[in-house]
């Protein structure tokens, strides 16, 4: 990435990574450097939920989070909601508060993403999609706890 974006930066196109935040972007500053943003997903606020859908444990997640968020290069924090309750409230109230400080600075969006069941696992398809209702719920709740932007996919 560190020699395509350069050049696609050239042709005066944007350059977004996107991750699931267990990279440590303190090890890869350069990547910052070349980018113009990141979209992070962060799945879950509770450590064993997080650890039941991801088998990974989410404080590098956070940390990456916070880290992006202190360089002006978080543009947009992810969360898929699932019918099954991964405590999605928490969730946006954990990201929130974590972010608190820099979403109104650098702008931050939040996207919530409802569960969809094409290209996904067997193992993971009885997460179910959540109802429009819950979406415009938790749409409500991330507005309230700070960010300006938010996002219902």
């Amino acid at each position: 990435m560190t020699e395509l974006f350069p050049i696609v930066r050239r042709n005066k196109l944007t350059c977004l990574i996107e991750t699931n935040g267990t990279a440590d972007f303190e090890k890869h500053k350069d990547l910052l450097d070349c980018c113009d943003g990141v979209m992070l997903d962060i799945k879950a606020a509770d450590p064993v939920k997080h650890e039941e859908l991801t088998g990974r444990s989410n404080d590098q997640v956070f940390k990456t989070a916070e880290f992006l968020a202190r360089k002006g290069k978080l543009i947009e924090v992810r969360t898929l909601i699932t019918k099954e309750n991964y405590g999605a409230e928490e969730t946006v109230q954990k990201t929130a508060g974590l972010l608190r400080p820099y979403i109104k600075k650098y702008d931050i969006a939040y996207r919530l993403i409802p569960f969809r069941v094409f290209g996904v696992r067997r193992e993971y398809r009885h997460l179910g999609i959540p109802s429009r209702k819950r979406m415009e719920q938790l749409r409500a709740l991330a507005l309230e706890c700070g960010f300006s932007q938010v996002f219902v996919s």
